[in-house]
């Protein structure tokens, strides 16, 4: 439901402020982190596509690079599930 307002024809656009450019280290931090605070909510990165996360059992995918974040879901249930996850240790905001 979150995520009904942003969504132009078929997909959802965001803007990802505060990303960083040209450190050859700007992705491998955001996915420790995502693997350290995510694996207790049942998510992990796909292990021979890196910057691709799944769900145990939701069908949900995410890809962070960099400042792109993109979501593939099969429900809104599914984004609720992901949001409140990354709520709980990120300062996210909606529109």
């Amino acid at each position: 439901m979150i995520f009904t307002p942003l969504i132009y024809r078929d997909h959802i656009y965001m803007l990802i402020e505060k990303g960083m450019y040209g450190l050859p280290h700007t992705g491998i931090l955001p996915n420790k982190l995502l693997r350290k605070r995510l694996a207790p909510r049942g998510y992990y990165e796909a292990k021979h596509t890196p910057g691709l996360w799944k769900h145990i059992t939701n069908h949900i995918q995410f890809t962070l690079v960099v400042d792109d974040f993109g979501v593939k879901y099969a429900g809104t249930q599914y984004t609720n599930h992901l949001l409140n996850a990354l709520q709980e240790t990120y300062d996210i905001s909606t529109d």
